[in-house]
């Protein structure tokens, strides 16, 4: 279930708040692996939705476009 995030696609910015310590491991787990943090939270957010059934990976995808 992969969301192209490329340049041509618009992103609707958000505010999060998160405890200092997971604010802290995800820091850290970016820098550890050279991914975004931003990538991350869109992976916990479809993962999350897919867990709920809310959206499957085809309907994110067919919105996303």
């Amino acid at each position: 279930m992969s969301l192209d995030t490329s340049d041509s696609q618009r992103l609707t910015s958000m505010l999060i708040r998160l405890p200092p310590p997971l604010a802290d491991a995800l820091r850290d787990l970016s820098r550890q692996t050279r991914v975004r943090q931003s990538e991350y939270l869109r992976e916990a957010v479809r993962d999350l939705l897919a867990k709920y059934g809310q959206e499957d990976g085809e309907q994110l995808q067919r919105r996303a476009s």
